[in-house]
C-alpha cells in the first residue's frame, strides 16, 4: 500500500524558518524537513509542526517570549504597549481572532520589533504626536503595504477614517496577473486571480513567495511572474 505522497515545502517560509530540504537521515514515520531560522540556527522539524503552526522557530522566540513576560519596563498597561503585544498575537498566535489576516497570510514582524524597547525606540515619538494630534481613541498602527510585514519602512499611524479609505484603495489592488513562461521557451501562460491563498494551495507555492513578488522583493518564483493589476484596468 501506497503512502500519502509528500508534500515538497522546500523553500516555503513558516514563522521565522525557511525550508532548506527534506531530512533524508532522520528515520521516523513523519517526514522532517532542515530549516533555517532567521536567528540563523538549523534545525529539523517535523513537517506536521511547521504546517500546522505549531513550531515558527527554532526555540529562539519561545526564549524571547519568556523574557518579555520577565521584562519590567513599565509600560505593560498602556495602549502603546498594547498595540504591540496586538501585532504580534496575530501575527503569531493561531488562537487570535485576526491571525488568518495577518500571520496566516504569512505577514510577519521584522526582527528588531521582536523586542519591545526596539519597537518603542522606533515608533513612540510619532505615536505621541498622531495621539496629541487626534485622541487615543483614534490613533491606530497601519501598514503602507498591506502584503508587508510589521517594520519601520511600512508602518505609520493612521486616523481611523484613513485606515477605512486605505482598506478601499487595497481592495482594488487584490486582483492579480500570474504569468508563468515555460523553461526554455519564450511563451507561457497568464492566470488572473483576486486570491492568494487559493492560488498558492491550487499550484503548490508558498503564500508568502506570491506576496514578495506582488511587492518587488522577488523578480519571479519557480518560472512565476505576478503583478497587480488595478481598479479600472480590462481583465
Amino acid at each position: 500500500m501506497m503512502g500519502r505522497p509528500c508534500i515538497n515545502l522546500t523553500g516555503q517560509k513558516f514563522g521565522r524558518l525557511t525550508v532548506l530540504n527534506q531530512d533524508i537521515l532522520l528515520k521516523k514515520a513523519s517526514l522532517n524537513w532542515m530549516c533555517k531560522c532567521e536567528c540563523g540556527t538549523i534545525k529539523s522539524i517535523d513537517g506536521w509542526n511547521l504546517r500546522s503552526g505549531k513550531t515558527l522557530s527554532c526555540g529562539c522566540l519561545q526564549l524571547e517570549r519568556a523574557k518579555e513576560a520577565n521584562t519590567k519596563h513599565g509600560d505593560r498597561y498602556t495602549a502603546f504597549f498594547q498595540c504591540w503585544l496586538n501585532i504580534k498575537q496575530r501575527c503569531f498566535y493561531e488562537s487570535s481572532k485576526d491571525y488568518q489576516n495577518y500571520g496566516g497570510r504569512g505577514i510577519t514582524i521584522c526582527d528588531r520589533w521582536l523586542v519591545y524597547e526596539n519597537f518603542k525606540k522606533d515608533m513612540y515619538d510619532s505615536y505621541l504626536e498622531h495621539l496629541n494630534k487626534f485622541g487615543k481613541n483614534n490613533t491606530f498602527i497601519e501598514r503602507s503595504n498591506n502584503d508587508g510585514n510589521y517594520e519601520i519602512s511600512n508602518c505609520k499611524w493612521a486616523t481611523k477614517k484613513e485606515q477605512i479609505h486605505n482598506r478601499r484603495t487595497l481592495k482594488s489592488q487584490k486582483v492579480f496577473e500570474a504569468e508563468y513562461i515555460i523553461p526554455g521557451e519564450s511563451f507561457g501562460y497568464k492566470e488572473i486571480s483576486n486570491n492568494q491563498n487559493d492560488f498558492a494551495r491550487k499550484y503548490n507555492i508558498g503564500r508568502s513567495n506570491i506576496s514578495n513578488c506582488l511587492t518587488g522583493k522577488l523578480k519571479t518564483y519557480k518560472g512565476w511572474k505576478f503583478n497587480y493589476i488595478q481598479q479600472g484596468e480590462t481583465l
